[in-house]
């Protein structure tokens, strides 16, 4: 019986060995002398600015969404910011918008996707989230602190600023809504907000997170599974929902008042589908520029 304790701990073991022989290693290999070349600089350039970046990924469909996540990361003075581009015009784009803080999908060993209407529809075959692990893991393997953050999201604060006094390997925070909780579940943690710095946990967390997503399209139940297999082998922070509320508590903080929900670190636009509908509700904030690429994105 005593030895019972210790099973999270040998099974979060046996799950990161697992995850070490069966998930390709090789995702960060560079394919060519040109992404070696851009990766190797960029990457220098952001360490030499910080050691903790701020990452998300662009695609043609979305990428005015991307603009306005960029522009608010620069009107708060975040520089340490890194834009993966998953296909080809959005990566050719960002190189003239934010050379220093742009890196194409194939650094990490992902094609390019295409660039239709079909590749921007969340629900689409199309449209892959679950690259965002190796992503995260390769940072953290090149001694990076990362943080995802959804292109929708408009950031009032860096998340390492507030955390800039905890030693947590693993930040997370709950979409679970305050104002509505979902009774089936106690925490629903959201994809759209991983930080992680570089650790045992935090690459056991990914690895895992990586083989569950497999080839799905969606990300955040396979989190919340990695989660499940990996609970009591580590401990994880979760951010006040006062801080990061999700986008059905944010909808309502404006007609609630309610005390302690004043000061917001983010707004993010999820719980609606469709980014005519993001940008609706970020303009309610004053936080949606109407940037608009100059892209044609339905050509295939």
């Amino acid at each position: 019986r005593n030895n019972l304790r210790y099973w999270p701990i040998v099974a979060g073991v046996c799950v990161t060995c697992y995850c070490t022989l069966v998930i390709p290693q090789d995702v960060g290999k560079f394919r060519d002398s040109y992404v070696q070349v851009h990766g190797n600089n960029t990457l220098s350039y952001l360490k030499e600015l910080s050691s903790e970046l701020i990452v998300t990924s662009a695609t043609c469909g979305y990428l005015d969404m991307t603009l306005n996540w960029i522009e608010q990361l620069r009107s708060i003075g975040a520089r340490n910011f890194l834009v993966i581009a998953e296909d080809l015009p959005t990566y050719e784009y960002l190189l003239s918008y934010a050379p220093r803080n742009t890196l194409p999908s194939s650094t990490f060993g992902r094609p390019f996707s295409r660039t239709g209407r079909k590749a921007a529809s969340f629900d689409s075959s199309d449209f892959k989230m679950c690259w965002r692990p190796y992503y995260l893991r390769e940072f953290i393997r090149h001694n990076f602190s990362a943080v995802w953050i959804d292109s929708d999201v408009a950031l009032l604060k860096d998340p390492f600023d507030i955390l800039r006094d905890s030693s947590d390997n693993v930040v997370l925070v709950d979409d679970n809504p305050f104002f509505k909780p979902i009774k089936k579940y106690r925490h629903y943690y959201c994809s759209c907000f991983v930080l992680v710095r570089p650790s045992a946990a935090a690459d056991a967390l990914l690895s895992t997170w990586a083989h569950i997503c497999g080839n799905r399209t969606q990300n955040q139940v396979p989190l919340n599974t990695a989660l499940d297999v990996l609970r009591g082998a580590f401990s994880w922070r979760i951010m006040p929902k006062e801080l990061y509320p999700c986008g059905y508590d944010a909808e309502r903080l404006t007609l609630t008042r309610t005390p302690g929900w004043e000061s917001p670190a983010w707004i993010h636009a999820n719980w609606r589908v469709g980014q005519d509908a993001k940008e609706r509700f970020l303009s309610r904030f004053g936080l949606w520029r109407n940037l608009r690429a100059p892209l044609h994105c339905d050509t295939t």
